[in-house]
């Protein structure tokens, strides 16, 4: 073979292998524009169970000190949140969406639900996104006001709304959820008496073990007039309190032993512990027609922010159990995310709920997934960047089918949210939503 010939066979590989590269450059999907809807960053225990956390551990001083008010985020929490806004600027400079050092807000919007913790949040995430620039969070004033668009609220606003009709549907419901997970409540119940040192505590000493029956109150509106949350009857609302400031603790406290109240703990039995907070949620909001009611004005602000012209980034700082609630109405499949990655099984601290458009080839396509710090990343305030990244879990959804990539058809995505917000007048009625 003449060196002439071989020259024209390696300049014909050379193009067919460029012309691929060009084929594969020309179908990556472009990204478009970024929804989150966040969980706050760790906080201390909330203000109002405070005084209850002592009522179920034999020795109270075992808690960790907190150097915050109860509810507010900790400086840990802020950091926490500084490094994913770091994170976030690099990953979605990576994809185009934005210049590494450019910090023009132009296209992008920061809301927060009116508590101390999610603003916080907000601003600390905004502080590392764009470190050079004033960013204005929004909210409902004053602090602490108990604004719908990001609350977890019964909502009695539909036209006809037959409130005993909704209540016996939702009794129902939340019946079947609390039948489902009564084995592994009682379960985690024993490993938390052993852990509090129960039998000595206060409550202890009146019974000798949690009480596994349930209540659940579905008063829509306070006697003040204010809508409501559902609410829990009976001991679990007690061991949630502890559950929750445990899990805290152990974010916080970089002394695991005395995290576990000298306990040397499982990753495991972190997460057993952690489960009784993810049933409390799964009893309180996901039940589908409390979550298609509860979740409607959130999903209608998260679908009015995927929709503003022009819009290129929007974050929307809100709590675990509004975005409990929220996929559940979307019809996410049931989840777990790795017991190697978190002891939060379900909701983990800071976790965001990412909606992502793409183009590709003038098809609009959409990625939703989970984002979140490690729960090792959170106890080490890891730094976080391309190569050491937080972890990621996309979701799937009944009913919608994704691409070989993993992505849903943005028209399909848009139609979900459509029925889901016309699933409200379902609730109205007492009726299943889907």
């Amino acid at each position: 073979m003449t060196m002439s010939k071989l020259t024209r066979i390696f300049l014909s590989v050379a193009a067919v292998v460029f012309l691929a590269a060009s084929a594969l450059f020309a179908q990556d999907y472009k990204l478009e524009q970024v929804t989150i809807a966040s969980r706050h960053s760790v906080r201390a225990p909330l203000e109002k169970n405070i005084s209850r956390m002592s009522e179920i551990v034999a020795d109270p001083t075992c808690w960790h000190k907190w150097s915050v008010p109860g509810s507010n985020l900790t400086l840990k929490g802020g950091a926490l949140e500084v490094l994913m806004g770091q994170y976030f600027k690099l990953y979605y400079a990576q994809e185009g969406l934005f210049l590494v050092n450019n910090d023009s807000t132009d296209g992008i919007y920061f809301a927060a639900s009116s508590r101390q913790r999610t603003i916080a949040t907000a601003r600390s995430f905004a502080a590392g996104f764009l470190p050079l620039a004033t960013v204005d969070i929004d909210y409902m004033h004053p602090e602490g006001s108990a604004d719908s668009a990001f609350l977890p609220l019964l909502n009695d606003s539909a036209p006809g709304f037959d409130a005993d009709a909704f209540q016996t549907e939702a009794q129902r419901e939340i019946t079947e959820i609390i039948k489902e997970n009564a084995a592994d409540l009682k379960s985690a119940y024993t490993l938390l008496e052993n852990v509090v040192g129960f039998e000595h505590s206060y409550v202890g000493a009146q019974k000798k073990h949690l009480d596994t029956w349930i209540g659940v109150a579905i008063n829509i509106r306070r006697p003040s007039g204010e809508r409501n949350e559902p609410s829990i009857i009976g001991d679990l609302k007690l061991a949630d309190i502890a559950s929750d400031a445990i899990i805290l603790q152990y974010l916080e406290e970089p002394d695991l032993l005395k995290a576990g109240f000298g306990h040397n703990l499982s990753l495991s039995e972190w997460r057993t512990l952690s489960s009784i907070k993810d049933i409390y949620g799964k009893i309180l909001f996901t039940a589908p027609i409390v979550a298609v009611n509860v979740s409607h004005d959130i999903l209608e602000r998260i679908y009015q922010e995927m929709n503003v012209p022009g819009r290129k980034f929007s974050f929307l700082c809100m709590h675990d159990t509004s975005i409990q609630a929220l996929l559940t109405a979307l019809q996410a499949e049931p989840y777990i995310l790795p017991e190697e990655t978190t002891i939060e099984a379900i909701t983990p601290i800071g976790f965001k709920f990412i909606i992502e458009k793409y183009d590709l080839d003038g098809e609009k396509f959409a990625r939703l997934r989970l984002v979140y710090q490690t729960s090792d990343q959170i106890r080490n305030q890891t730094i976080l960047d391309l190569d050491t990244s937080p972890a990621t879990f996309d979701l799937r959804f009944k009913g919608l089918t994704p691409n070989a990539d993993g992505y849903y058809k943005w028209n399909d995505v848009e139609q979900r949210i459509q029925a889901t917000l016309a699933a409200f007048s379902k609730t109205a009625k007492g009726e299943r939503p889907f």
